[in-house]
């Protein structure tokens, strides 16, 4: 096994690798839904510590940050503007890693359909704010029906987004949520690496 440094990585002729980042949503990460979830304290400090590590482990990477691509989950595959305004608007661990990303000169990639996500927000508002006990169990019955192949649905599609926009010899870092199967969907060509793993040192990938 060889390994490379970040800057070799993003070489002409070498292969895509995609570097997963395993992440925890936070209440910030929901948007307005946010507010309708329970306060959970254990919760909220596992995520601050995991993205203290993420944090630490991103930033500690040796990469040429303006080849590399960015992709996150929940983030719609849209125009430029709204991207930007989505960046500029959330305000969570996450969010303030990836501008940190953008700022280094890493490019911001839209990475999920906009028509899944919509789906994918009506059922968890239908089972956070239903007009009642009744309306919440229908629609927690509903979701639970749903859930397994949007999910799926939500990984292929951001698996062909990278797939189609990642090009030869780049890395791309992917912040998804650890339900998520994206790597399943993606083509066998393409290395895909996790952060946490310990073969993916600070300073250096292993490929």
């Amino acid at each position: 096994m060889t390994q490379y440094t970040g800057t070799a990585l993003s070489r002409p002729g070498a292969p895509r690798t995609l570097l997963l980042i395993p992440i925890v949503h936070s209440q910030a990460d929901m948007g307005s839904l946010g507010a309708h979830l329970p306060a959970r304290q254990a919760h909220g400090q596992l995520a601050e510590a995991r993205w203290a590590e993420l944090q630490r482990r991103v930033r500690a990477l040796e990469l040429d940050w303006p080849q590399v691509k960015v992709y996150q989950d929940g983030l719609p595959d849209a125009g430029p503007e709204l991207l930007q305004k989505i960046l500029g608007e959330v305000q969570s661990s996450n969010y303030e890693l990836l501008r940190w990303l953008v700022a280094q000169g890493a490019e911001l990639v839209g990475t999920e359909s906009p028509a899944l996500l919509k789906e994918e927000y009506a059922h968890v508002r239908a089972v956070l704010t239903g007009a009642s006990a009744a309306a919440r169990a229908q629609a927690r019955r509903d979701y639970a029906e749903r859930a397994a192949g949007l999910l799926a649905e939500r990984d292929a599609y951001m698996a062909d987004r990278i797939a189609r926009t990642l090009p030869p010899g780049r890395v791309g870092l992917l912040f998804v949520g650890q339900a998520h199967h994206v790597a399943e969907h993606l083509p066998a060509e393409v290395t895909v690496r996790n952060l946490l793993d310990d073969r993916v040192t600070d300073l250096r990938v292993q490929i």
